[in-house]
């Protein structure tokens, strides 16, 4: 198992980053099948949960290798429908988007842009493409070291993510 997700309330959908002192939550929505993803989570952990506690949405089949991690709630499945509500529970700061290889265009970070969460993507494919770093979303290397630093430097100045969100 993993952890219970939290109340929804009827608080607004994403946080105010500057009331905000908890642990960053950084959403992973869709597939982390090997390369999609999973590969690199694996290699951020435990490390990423000194400073982010990490939301997998619809991870499917390949979620279940990070049951148990410490940090780490998993959703394997959800209907469609249910993704506004399920946000609204986890307020998500920023969504991590950690696939190793080229994606071609990505429904996801569509679907990111119009929730207004900040994206965080590896800097390879269509994500290299769609996003201008900084504006409106930030570009990492993909690799484990380059994330962890993008991530504690975003937990330094949550400036960053309301600039971006605001964009």
């Amino acid at each position: 198992g993993s952890a219970a997700w939290p109340a929804a309330e009827g608080a607004p959908l994403l946080p105010d980053p500057h009331l905000e002192t908890g642990k960053l939550r950084l959403l992973v929505l869709g597939r982390i099948n090997g390369a999609k993803g999973l590969t690199l989570l694996q290699q951020l952990l435990p490390a990423l949960a000194g400073y982010c506690d990490l939301y997998l949405v619809g991870a499917g089949k390949s979620g279940e290798a990070l049951f148990g991690v410490s940090g780490v709630h998993i959703l394997l499945d959800y209907e469609h429908a249910q993704l506004p509500e399920l946000l609204a529970r986890i307020r998500p700061h920023a969504a991590l988007l950690p696939s190793t290889v080229s994606e071609t265009f990505s429904y996801t970070l569509s679907e990111l842009w119009q929730l207004a969460i900040p994206p965080i993507a590896t800097r390879l494919g269509a994500y290299a493409e769609r996003i201008e770093d900084e504006v409106d979303g930030i570009l990492v290397d993909p690799d484990a070291a380059s994330v962890l630093h993008c991530i504690a430097d975003l937990d330094r100045d949550r400036q960053r993510l309301q600039r971006i969100r605001e964009e």
